[in-house]
């Protein structure tokens, strides 16, 4: 796992991920790579193949300020029986350039678990080296630091008896480095400094010398280091969460059990600026005709380490549900992603959204349309709260090959769209680096003789701006929208006009429609611009603000019924006929509508947010 935060929106994002949650790994192959999107296109895609051809696997992945991509994983240099797999850590230019990649053996089977850039355009890969392939037993614990551009400028390997393991990283503002994972089996934390020296380095057995391991870790106010996991205790395996000051002196230790006393497991972490830490994992439950039974399950501790509440979800099939993934969005939530066994379609991706007292807000599950098991890759939040979670899923009822797939929310938990990537063979899964503007990084492996390592650029063709709830122009009379609403200037109805779109803004097929909600039931006008006001901010005009600017195009009218309406009616004429679209290009768009007149001005008509559009081929 590994912390990251990106800037370049109205607050920081900070992005938490750690690979190899619940995986299966099913190989087959098909004839046929494509590539399938809603309101995505793709800028470029690029694979990664050691020569000599051999298995390559991704491990994690990382965005810096300037579009760089970072992807750490490991290389098969052999056939099978495989004796001598390499980390693989490879630098891409903004434009998927492959700036330089290196291999590092440190023992027989290296495991990169996390990639993280270090501040000045060099890069830290942490993971596991092992030289029986076996786990657990003999495992090295590895972290190697790069300059910008690949030169290998330390590396620190600890040896031990049992479980030694890199599993997450946090960098400190200074340029030290926090590593989090296990020290002979014990639950593991070490500061490093940008030269390699270790600060100091602090571990504990979890209660009963088992194997323990911290998978997660972030920092929190003041510097001190949060870390969640693992831990082998007295009853059998319990979530952990630890506390540690930013000088390594242990604040406190805190295990959650259970009450079946059954395998639990701690899996992600998040922590908020009052130092809440948030667990997401899965408690293991008692349930004799399924010895996997397992509950997806938050947790949340105060400051001082008390338990404030836990949360747990399952599907309808009493099986192995769990979370793998958290994040906190703008709006103080804490997000979870993970997956649900149903009996109609299996496992399915599942996110929950809560607020800091522990109550859901919503929650969503959602199948890739084959009924088959969709498997958790990683989860990102971006600056308006909208969630995206990527993954893999299957692409046909024989449920396999799988694809690579990522799936996106709105912050009220509607359904945006989804992108899937079908490659010559089987993506194992995706992982999501970071939002940067209107793109998106994604990684993972795809099999066609063997298995290549891709990564890819997609680019946003639908960016909601100009909205009412004062991040923009202010509206004419204090008449601000919620900003989890993403929309207009509120209206006599309490809130803002919202306009979002669905289909492809292709001029090939255009399937692209305008939908409008949140508005009085009345007339709504659909138009079309060829710039945005005042930067995107838009201008103060009746009640709302004009937000769609330049040459203006009347695309046409509908009437709201229950709130809501659509652009253009089924069967009408698309929207690039109507706008005189003929070229690729960008576009905005925003709604018109009738309201009260004693609601605000006395102009009696208010506006949607804007929708900047980008048309494709």
């Amino acid at each position: 796992m590994a912390t990251h935060v990106f800037t370049g929106f109205s607050q920081p994002l900070v992005v938490i991920w750690r690979t190899n949650v619940k995986f299966t790994y099913l190989l087959a192959s098909v004839a046929l790579a494509s590539v399938t999107s809603a309101q995505v296109s793709v800028d470029w895609i690029t694979t990664h193949d050691v020569a000599p051809s051999v298995d390559n696997f991704v491990g994690g992945v990382a965005v810096d300020a300037t579009g760089r991509v970072a992807v750490g994983g490991h290389t098969d240099v052999d056939t099978w029986p495989n004796t001598n797999d390499n980390f693989e850590t490879c630098l891409y230019g903004s434009d998927g350039t492959l700036l330089w990649s290196r291999s590092v053996n440190v023992d027989n089977y290296e495991r990169c678990s996390a990639v993280a850039f270090d501040g000045t355009g060099g890069i830290f890969v942490a993971g596991r080296g092992d030289p029986y392939d076996d786990e657990v037993e003999t495992d090295n614990r590895t972290l190697m630091h790069y300059d910008a551009v690949g030169n290998l400028l330390w590396r620190n390997t600890l040896s031990g008896t049992g479980r030694n393991s890199g599993s997450a990283l946090a960098l400190c503002p200074n340029g030290d480095v926090i590593l989090a994972g296990a020290r002979n089996s014990d639950l593991s934390l070490e500061r490093f400094d940008p030269a390699g020296n270790i600060l100091w380095s602090w571990s504990a057995d979890g209660g009963n010398g088992g194997s323990d391991l911290l998978v997660a870790v972030a920092l929190g106010p003041g510097g001190d280091v949060w870390a969640a996991g693992t831990a082998h205790t007295s009853t059998s395996t319990d979530i952990v969460v630890v506390r540690v000051s930013s000088a390594g002196v242990p604040v406190w230790i805190r295990t959650l059990d259970g009450a079946d006393h059954q395998s639990d497991y701690g899996r992600a972490l998040a922590v908020d600026a009052a130092g809440n830490a948030t667990v997401a994992g899965d408690i293991g439950k008692n349930l004799t005709s399924n010895f996997d039974f397992s509950d997806a399950a938050i947790a949340h501790w105060d400051p001082a380490g008390n338990l404030a509440w836990v949360r747990t979800y399952g599907g309808t099939a009493n099986n192995g549900d769990y979370a793998g993934r958290i994040a906190l969005d703008p709006f103080g939530r804490i997000v979870v992603a993970g997956a649900v066994f149903n009996s109609a379609t299996n496992f399915d991706f599942a996110v929950w959204c809560l607020d800091t007292a522990g109550s859901l807000i919503w929650q969503r599950t959602w199948d890739g349309g084959f009924g088959g098991f969709e498997h958790l890759g990683d989860l990102v939040v971006d600056a308006r709260g909208a969630v995206w979670l990527c993954g893999a899923s299957p692409e046909s009822t024989a449920g396999y090959p799988y694809d690579a797939t990522i799936a996106s929310w709105d912050s009220t938990g509607a359904f945006r769209w989804s992108w899937r990537y079908q490659d010559p063979g089987v993506s194992r899964w995706a992982h999501v680096a970071a939002l940067r503007g209107n793109s998106v990084i994604v990684a993972g492996s795809m099999k066609t003789t063997l298995f290549d390592a891709w990564v890819a650029k997609l680019d946003r063709t639908a960016v909601e701006f100009c909205f009412g709830d004062g991040s923009s122009a202010p509206c004419p009379c204090a008449n601000a929208s919620a900003p989890v609403q993403h929309a207009g200037c509120a209206n006599s109805l309490g809130v803002g006009a919202r306009l979002v779109d669905e289909g492809r803004s292709s001029l090939a097929a255009d399937t692209f429609v305008l939908l409008g909600s949140q508005m009085p039931n009345g007339d709504a006008l659909y138009f079309q611009g060829t710039s945005w006001m005042s930067g995107g901010a838009g201008d103060p005009f009746g009640d709302g603000l004009t937000c769609a600017g330049g040459a203006l195009i009347r695309l046409g009218s509908r009437t709201n019924i229950a709130g809501t309406s659509r652009f253009p009616a089924v069967g009408g004429l698309s929207v690039s006929v109507r706008g005189l679209v003929t070229t690729p290009g960008t576009r905005t768009y925003q709604a018109w509508y009738r309201d009260s007149s004693a609601f605000c001005t006395t102009a009696s008509f208010n506006f949607s947010n804007g929708l900047l559009i980008t048309w494709t081929l």
